[in-house]
């Protein structure tokens, strides 16, 4: 399972949910402006789209943790594990297909 599909914004560029989540390198201002907007609808949207079990397994995931460590934290199965990243990732599609769309 993997989160490095692409997720394409309002104004066509393209990146990763790696990407969209890590600290904005050194940017022009207005760069810096618009990143930091664009990340804010995003942290919005996952916390309105993403149930409570999800949210754990992608802070987790995205820290780092195993799959193995995932389960163990929150006293899953590892293949349970493996459920809430899959629905995020087709979450993650839906809404990069949607924004492809609108643009």
């Amino acid at each position: 399972m993997s989160l490095k599909a692409t997720a394409y914004s309002k104004d066509g560029s393209s990146r990763d949910l790696g990407d969209t989540l890590r600290a904005p390198s050194v940017l022009e201002p207005e760069a810096s402006v618009l990143r930091a907007a664009e990340d804010e609808a995003f942290k919005d949207w996952i916390a309105g789209a993403l149930m409570v079990r999800e949210q754990s397994a992608v802070t987790a995931y995205l820290a780092g943790c195993s799959y193995r460590e995932i389960a163990q934290a929150n006293r899953w199965s590892c293949k349970t594990v493996d459920y809430p990243l899959q629905r995020i990732k087709q979450k993650l599609a839906r809404r990069s297909k949607t924004l492809q769309l609108s643009a």
